[in-house]
């Protein structure tokens, strides 16, 4: 059941036995879809896709589309910590920019770390094959009790 909000133009729809993939509401407008999941095996718990505001449309909501005509800019995808995986390997968000055709991860954070890992990828254009300069990541280091202990022990003088 849609039920229209503030504007008429934007509409949310709430899924009460969110059984089937987990989605337990849905909010939509011309410009933007936000999905709310829970208890997923995928642990993805949030999705917002941004849409190019140039394109009218005669329907604000139309029943079939394709993937052409939605003409997507952003989607932002957000996920719960797996506990059953590294923290390494874990993603937190995932941001695929579609026009650049770019990817980036945010992992999630390391305990008593502020700031995440992240890599970036981007796709090659055409039948162009990856090559390095496509990849881009930035590796939190892990320190353990030993090199935490060695790094300490370890001391710099200036002559």
């Amino acid at each position: 059941m849609w039920t229209p909000l503030t504007s008429g133009t934007e509409r949310e729809m709430r899924f009460h036995r969110p059984e089937q993939d987990g989605l337990e509401r849905r909010v939509v407008s011309p410009q933007a879809m936000e999905e709310y999941f829970k208890d997923r095996d995928d642990f993805l718990c949030f999705r917002h896709v941004t849409f190019s505001r140039s394109i009218q449309s005669l329907t604000p909501f139309p029943l079939k589309t394709s993937l052409e005509n939605l003409h997507v800019l952003k989607v932002v995808e957000r996920f719960h910590r797996n506990t059953s995986k590294p923290v390494t390997e874990d993603v937190a968000q995932r941001v695929f920019l579609v026009p650049q055709m770019q990817i980036n991860l945010t992992y999630h954070l390391m305990d008593h770390r502020t700031i995440p890992s992240r890599r970036s990828i981007t796709k090659p254009k055409d039948d162009q094959p990856f090559t390095e300069d496509m990849f881009s990541t930035f590796q939190v280091q892990l320190v353990t009790d030993s090199t935490a202990k060695i790094a300490s022990k370890t001391s710099y003088t200036l002559d």
